[in-house]
């Protein structure tokens, strides 16, 4: 019951005390409101002793001077919701709340009845788990009779009555009463983080970052609230903004560190890894037995391709706790990194083998994710019964996944069996709102298959059920792409662009295409330029508009362009070797070697090792005939 006696605390302390505690001051001594109607002479000296002795903590002589009160002048409606308050400060319910309802029997309109028993109703809902079968029934009545209150004097009991606006979901009420609060003390934060959850609560989360974005720096929660609401909409470098703002007013809050660490690595930008990486060091260095930290800090190295550093910190986490689940997922990970899927299986099969018996209860980690590295490391070994196995379990560990459902379906048609990998998808699609990636995980097995005719046929059955998605048409045109369906792609991508002409990706993806193949250049710069507009500095649109300009032998507008793409994404191989390209094109030999080595060094995707290799040394031949 210490919520309830909080809450009614604050309430109950009248405005003075009220304001003194919700901001963090000293409270005013506990004063009801001043009665509306004053008990008889006899009985206002004992009101007025009552008063007396609660203010020197003698409370039974305050509930004897009270009852004595109550029988001079059993007319007062003040008299019983001044014995509710003093019931109330000292948890006891039954009697508060009988004292309140004695007071309303008499004046229904009594401002501190109705505020007494508002604020015990209120503290019992929040005493309790959101969803109880009472929750809901005991804020309808806190709204009551709070509602009935004078609360203009009182903030305490108004972010009271926001609170339960929002636990019954009024959230149109808890915004104009939180609005107004802001409004008139634009510095308190509990009215600004309230406000923001009634946004949220309403499915209005621009309108909490317009305003947190105009207090987000007041204090470090407004700012985690602010970056959790860029999460929300994967503004990643917002968020990791954010974060680290609130990082530095609390520098020895390492869960926060790790928060702005997660979302550094999720902004993917060679840079941001790259901070998120010395966040981590510094968490991993004072707290050895950070799992997390430690776990991200694998997440960070593999990224930038350091596999020997993601390797020794998997271990060490194996060292620092030999029965750990994620010390052996990560050390997994890495083997799957170097495609050692016999390491990978070593690895992972005892956990699966004894998950049932743990009783940590995998630390947190789903058995999902294992199951899948396992399904991996089988397919890339072509044991396909064995992968099929391992999702099926991945599956059942997470029925709604659509990811797994794709990779088991793939499995499966590897495995000369197409129509059940099909079956697969379809039973997602046949469920009550199908997600959008279960109709691009089908239409991509269907290319991968060599299908076209029926993947651009979900393509119709997507547009059909799902008006206005295009996510479905643009993961089929990368597909096509990818299986080298080149004029498919092309239609599929000019499709989206009609579609939704500011589909950034889509602009990118087709202009990039077009330049790779050499055809309607200009056209290829123009889309990339719309891409541009729509997401300034995105690296691997700069990427693509250099590249253009390189087929265009504009080499003067192609170089800068490259230069900061390949300084963005320092992994990327196919970026590099383009930086490389065009400097080798440019004479600049020794520079050009530098980023060919670095494409070999990089993630590896879509480059040929062996060209690479010949560029390198014919650049070697130009420097030494210099």
């Amino acid at each position: 019951m210490r919520t309830v006696l909080v809450a009614f605390a604050i309430a109950a302390a009248g405005a003075a005390g009220v304001e003194a505690q919700t901001r963090g001051a000293s409270p005013a001594p506990a004063a009801p409101v001043a009665a509306t109607q004053a008990p008889s002479t006899s009985a206002y000296y004992e009101f007025i002793l009552a008063r007396h002795l609660d203010a020197n903590d003698d409370v039974d002589g305050a509930l004897a001077a009270l009852q004595r009160a109550a029988k001079l002048d059993p007319a007062s409606a003040e008299i019983q919701a001044e014995m509710a308050s003093l019931y109330g400060r000292q948890n006891r319910m039954k009697e508060a709340i009988a004292a309140g309802e004695q007071a309303l029997k008499i004046d229904p309109d009594n401002v501190a009845g109705n505020r007494v028993l508002g604020t015990i109703y209120a503290g019992l809902v929040q005493a309790t788990r959101s969803g109880a079968p009472a929750d809901r029934e005991n804020a309808e009545r806190a709204i009551r009779y709070l509602e009935k209150s004078n609360l203009s004097d009182a903030v305490g009991a108004q972010v009271l009555l926001g609170r339960m606006y929002m636990r019954t979901a009024a959230w149109d009420k808890a915004i104009a009463l939180f609005s107004k609060l802001v409004e008139d003390e634009p510095d308190f934060a509990e009215a600004v983080s309230s406000l923001v959850q009634a946004y949220r609560g309403a499915g209005r989360p621009q309108d909490a970052i317009k305003l947190l974005e105009g207090n987000g720096d007041s204090s470090a929660q407004l700012s985690i609230l602010l970056g959790e609401l860029y999460e929300g909409e994967r503004r990643w470098a917002d968020a990791a903004e954010a974060y680290g703002r609130a990082s530095r007013r609390r520098p020895r809050d390492v869960e926060l560190k790790v928060r702005w660490a997660t979302a550094l690595l999720s902004e993917g930008q060679t840079e941001a890894v790259m901070q998120a990486r010395n966040v981590l060091r510094d968490v991993t260095a004072e707290n050895a037995s950070h799992v997390r930290a430690h776990y991200l800090l694998v997440q960070v190295d593999r990224q930038l391709a350091n596999a020997a550093e993601a390797e020794a910190t998997a271990l060490k986490m194996v060292q620092t706790d030999p029965k750990g689940v994620w010390g052996q997922y990560a050390l997994a990970q890495v083997a799957g990194d170097k495609k050692d899927y016999r390491k990978v299986i070593d690895t992972l099969e005892p956990l699966v083998a004894g998950w049932k018996d743990r009783s940590d209860q995998g630390q947190g980690l789903n058995p999902a994710r294992l199951y899948e590295q396992l399904g991996g490391a089988y397919l890339g070994l072509k044991q396909y019964d064995k992968a099929i196995d391992q999702l099926q379990r991945a599956r059942e560990a997470a029925p709604n996944d659509v990811r797994l459902a794709r990779l088991q379906a793939e499995a499966l048609h590897e495995n000369g069996q197409l129509d059940r990998g099909v079956g697969v998808l379809e039973e997602l699609l046949s469920r009550a709102n199908p997600q959008p990636s279960a109709y691009s995980a089908l239409a991509e097995l269907y290319v991968n298959a060599g299908r076209i005719p029926q993947a651009l046929g979900v393509l119709d059955r997507a547009a059909a059920k799902l008006p206005g998605d295009t996510s479905v048409a643009f993961e089929l045109g990368a597909t096509l792409e990818r299986q080298k369906h080149y004029e498919e792609a092309l239609r599929v991508f000019e499709r989206v662009i009609a579609s939704d002409p500011r589909h950034a990706q889509a602009l990118n993806y087709l202009g990039y295409l077009l330049a790779n193949r050499g055809e309607r250049l200009q056209e290829s710069v123009n889309y990339i330029k719309r891409a541009l507009e729509i997401d300034p500095d995105n690296p691997a649109y700069l990427d693509s508009l250099g590249w253009a300009y390189f087929k265009l032998n504009q080499l003067d507008l192609a170089e800068p362009q490259l230069r900061k793409a390949a300084a963005d994404l320092v992994t990327n191989s196919v970026i590099q070797d383009h930086f490389g390209d065009t400097l080798f094109k440019l004479g600049r030999f020794d520079e050009a070697i530098a980023a060919w080595e670095r494409a070999l060094a990089g993630d590896g995707d879509s480059i040929e090792r062996p060209a690479i290799e010949r560029k390198i040394r014919s650049a070697r031949d130009r420097t030494r005939k210099r």
